[in-house]
Formats: C-alpha cells, structure tokens, sequence
C-alpha cells in the first residue's frame, strides 16, 4: 500500500536527518521585531494587553493571524501602580552558529 501523498508530511524525514540538522546549525538565526500593544482589560491581579496587529487590529486571541505575541499579560504589582494605555516592546533572538 503506498503512502498518501496528503496525509504525509512532506519533508518531515528528510528534515529530522542529522545532514539536515547540521546545514541548519551552520545558518545563524536572528528574529528582532518591535511589537505595540493595547490594554484590553484589568484582571483581578493582571494587565491583558492585546498585540496591534499590523493592519491595525487588536489580537483577538494568541493565534490571531499575523500575531507575533498576540496576548501579553503584565503583573499588577510591576507596575508600580500605574496603568499605561499602550506597550512597546522589542523582541530579539538569535541562535549563534555550531562550534562543532
């Protein structure tokens, strides 16, 4: 019986090889983006702040799609009392290339 070529997923062999796995260690990656978000609403002990989308949207959900973050909750008590309207954050990771 061959294998339906719709239900396989395609690459997922190929992607798991230890050729593959050392040709993606051997690529740097580097994510940087500059995120702004909306207080939505106060919970009993936090801030939920919804990600601006870049059609200028509010995030609906964590899987909203375009969403980097989507949902951000702040403590209450980080915030020393004070509620800001509006957050902007900058995100950066980066994986350095294999040593070996």
């Amino acid at each position: 019986m061959s294998a339906n070529p719709f239900t396989r997923k395609a690459g997922a062999d190929e992607a798991r090889s230890p050729q593959r796995r050392d040709e993606r260690m051997a690529t740097p990656f580097h994510f940087e983006k500059t995120l702004r978000f909306k207080l939505d609403r106060e919970t009993p002990g936090a801030l939920l702040y919804r990600e601006i989308l870049p059609n200028g949207r509010l995030a609906q959900a964590p899987n909203a799609p375009g969403a980097v973050v989507g949902v951000l909750y702040v403590r209450k008590s980080a915030t020393n009392g004070q509620y800001p309207d509006m957050l902007e954050t900058h995100i950066v990771g980066t994986i350095p290339l294999s040593t070996t």
